[in-house]
């Protein structure tokens, strides 16, 4: 059996979210909730490309290496952040929110 038929879902999944997850701490401005959702956009992304028998696996690989939340979790996410009031972006309290939408 050949090295490349042996890598697991796991390992040949690590670095594409370990990657995601970079990206998505770069470009969150220090919001959890844009980061989740910039970190769950990637890895829905990824895991749309795989086979379905392996999607589920690949979700909790995903979680291992990020906070993923499913699309479901970040609406009521979103939900919450409307009813307070925040910034729908970041999540932010308006009157703190670097986004610079609330002028």
């Amino acid at each position: 059996m050949s090295n490349i038929a042996s890598i697991s879902l796991a390992d040949s999944l690590a670095p594409r979210f370990e990657q995601a997850n970079r990206d998505a701490i770069n470009g969150c401005g220090l919001s959890d909730v844009l980061y989740t959702d910039r970190y769950s956009d990637a890895v829905d992304e990824i895991i749309s490309r795989l086979p379905k028998e392996q999607q589920t696996e690949a979700y909790t690989i995903a979680r291992e290496h990020g906070d993923y939340a499913t699309s479901e979790e970040r609406e009521a996410a979103h939900e919450r952040i409307a009813e307070n009031g925040d910034c729908p972006l970041t999540g932010i309290e308006p009157d703190y929110c670097p986004c610079g939408r609330h002028l």
